[in-house]
């Protein structure tokens, strides 16, 4: 194969009558609301609308979580099976509570527009104790269709309708698995025996809920997700891409021109042999691409987890003088839909058994917004990517640095911020208020570390107080109250205080570069004709392990998720008995269970 074809059979740029998306996903969540601290577990479905089969095509699934006012929260990327993957994602404590988007794509998917993905909106209460999931709380943000928005950052961020279901004329009759088990032995802490009866080896995803806090849904389920077409509200970008079979990185290859005013401007270079070579933590491999008319290349990096870096370099060039420079596409980013009336409802009252709750609205500061962590590396080279000057000046200047990067999030300007010295496990293990070392962010690289963790929160902003004494070496210093940290000018104590000014409005917390990504990221892209970047993989699970109460059990479980399975699969009989142990108050169970067929029909668990 040349390189020609070999170009083609990677990215397609040919007129939308060649290629369809043909590609709908679905997520069969393991609940229908959550609380700050829970973990959101989902199974996914991604259908083959030609063949209306699951899809053998990508190999590749995005699922994003995506704030009540435009942003992204989270990321994940999963490899897709036969059409199938599971994920989850920790909804922090530290994180605020709203309506959150949960959106899952391929990337073939975007040929038909830019709002063809599965949407569905969650709501993430605060925290309860003790299992008092009646008392419902939620802060009260700016969601991101509300008219009469005052915001001037998100006030712009395009947002149209969701896509539109079409059902089919399909005579196709959902295949039915029933669940039954005996609501009279259950007990506190008790074994619970569920049995399933359907079709031999039919595989589904089960979760079963304690049925006296479920909270009612009005999303449409498996059954309307096979049996519908979609329309879309959003046209596609122009570029068509081809089902990815692995993490692939999609650019533009060419030269920097600059003017008489020193200004610059990118010219693509058609026709250019490239060569990527990744390298991971045992290894690294090497492939050859070329440009096309345009100067776009795509290069497919294969399966691997976690992260990784990626060196893009001209096999040769006519005349090595020139400076040329890559334009790596970012992450897709989905046109945003608006939230319906009825998703909106959520915020005000819910059907929790067989009761209605009134939800109890907090305030929201402007300066607020959910806390992101943020790899500094990737958004230094984003930013990079965009305006090379630019991010230069950033990197000697922390407090700089992170007003850049905080920048998207916010309703309104940043009051006082700074910076503390973190831990590298604070992310994935830490809930309760840092306590590190203070950064004096005016004098310090970014260079220093690998990852901020922005939070802007009551409990993290209120446990650091302001230190200005008016002094140009003090600036950007922090009291920290009873962290046992010695100042040379102690701060009165918190009752002295009567205006929250006093208190920052962000704390970065830094988790330090122990590794030396920056010194490799500095150091190899200074070689002529290359560019060399940090990039995603697949996303790790967190494990999932039913408690063991045979011997003994705690004082207190408020479970509401007591089980959850992303791929169970009934026996040549069609059948499945699960057992898992009950928590400390369940009497009655919601089952709910999804699937799809081998012959592309829906499968419910009823």
């Amino acid at each position: 194969m040349n390189k020609k074809n070999l170009l083609t059979v990677m990215l397609l740029l040919a007129s939308s009558t060649c290629l369809r998306a043909g590609e709908k996903a679905y997520l069969h969540l393991d609940n229908s609301a959550y609380f700050l601290g829970d973990t959101l577990r989902l199974s996914a479905y991604v259908m083959d609308t030609d063949t209306k089969r699951l899809t053998d095509k990508s190999k590749v699934l995005y699922v994003d979580v995506v704030a009540p006012e435009g942003y992204v929260v989270e990321k994940r990327i999963y490899p897709l099976v036969n059409g199938r993957c599971a994920g989850d994602v920790y909804l922090r404590p530290f994180l605020l509570s709203g309506l959150y988007e949960i959106r899952a794509y391929t990337r073939y998917m975007q040929n038909d527009g830019q709002t063809n993905y599965f949407s569905q909106v969650i709501p993430v209460y605060e925290q309860v104790k003790n299992g008092q999931y009646s008392d419902l709380a939620i802060r009260k943000r700016e969601v991101r269709n509300m008219g009469g928005r005052k915001c001037p950052i998100h006030k712009g961020i395009e947002c149209v309708d969701g896509a539109s279901s079409i059902m089919s004329n399909s005579q196709d009759k959902e295949q039915i698995v029933t669940a039954s088990y005996n609501a009279s032995t259950m007990m506190p802490y008790g074994v619970v025996t569920v049995k399933l009866k359907g079709q031999p080896g039919e595989h589904v995803s089960l979760s079963v809920l304690n049925g006296d806090n479920f909270m009612k849904d009005s999303n449409k389920g498996m059954v309307d997700f096979v049996s519908s077409a979609f329309s879309y509200s959003a046209p596609n970008a122009g570029k068509k891409y081809l089902p990815e079979q692995g993490i692939t990185v999609y650019g533009k290859a060419g030269r920097l021109i600059r003017n008489s005013q020193q200004e610059s401007s990118f010219e693509a270079m058609a026709q250019q042999e490239l060569v990527p070579t990744l390298f991971l933590s045992n290894g690294y491999s090497q492939t050859k691409t070329t440009t096309d008319q345009q100067g776009i290349f795509a290069t497919c990096l294969g399966k691997f987890m976690g992260d990784a870096y990626l060196q893009l370099k001209f096999a040769q060039l006519a005349d090595s003088s020139i400076q040329t420079k890559f334009v790596v596409n970012e992450d897709m980013s989905p046109v945003l839909r608006k939230y319906t009336k009825d998703e909106l409802k959520w915020q005000n009252t819910v059907q929790m058994g067989r009761r209605n709750v009134s939800v109890k609205h907090l305030k929201q500061s402007k300066s607020q917004f959910s806390s992101v962590c943020l790899d500094l590396i990737k958004e230094m080279d984003r930013l990079a990517n965009e305006d090379e000057n630019a991010v230069a000046s950033t990197f000697s200047n922390l407090k700089i640095s992170c007003g850049l990067l905080v920048h998207p999030y916010l309703c309104k300007e940043m009051g006082k911020m700074g910076a503390i010295e973190v831990g590298n496990s604070y992310w994935d293990n830490e809930t309760d208020i840092p306590a590190g070392k203070i950064v004096n962010s005016n004098f310090t690289s970014i260079t220093k570390y690998k990852k901020v963790i922005l939070r802007s929160d009551n409990p993290a902003c209120r446990y650091y107080s302001y230190l200005d004494s008016g002094s140009p070496a003090s600036a950007g210093e922090w009291s920290v109250m009873n962290s046992g940290l010695a100042l040379e000018n102690p701060l009165p104590k918190r009752s002295d205080y009567s205006s929250m000014s006093m208190y920052p409005s962000l704390v970065a917390c830094m988790i330090l570069d122990t590794d030396h990504e920056w010194e490799k990221y500095l150091k190899y892209n200074q070689i002529p004709h290359t560019r060399y970047l940090k990039v995603s993989g697949f996303s790790s699970l967190l494990p999932y392990r039913l408690p063991n109460y045979s011997k003994s059990h705690p004082e207190h479980d408020y479970r509401r998720t007591l089980y959850w399975n992303p791929d169970l699969q009934l026996d040549e009989n069609g059948e499945a008995t699960i057992q898992f142990y009950n928590n400390g108050t369940c009497k009655k169970l919601h089952i709910s269970g999804e699937g799809v067929s081998d012959d592309g029909r829906a499968i419910i668990v009823k």
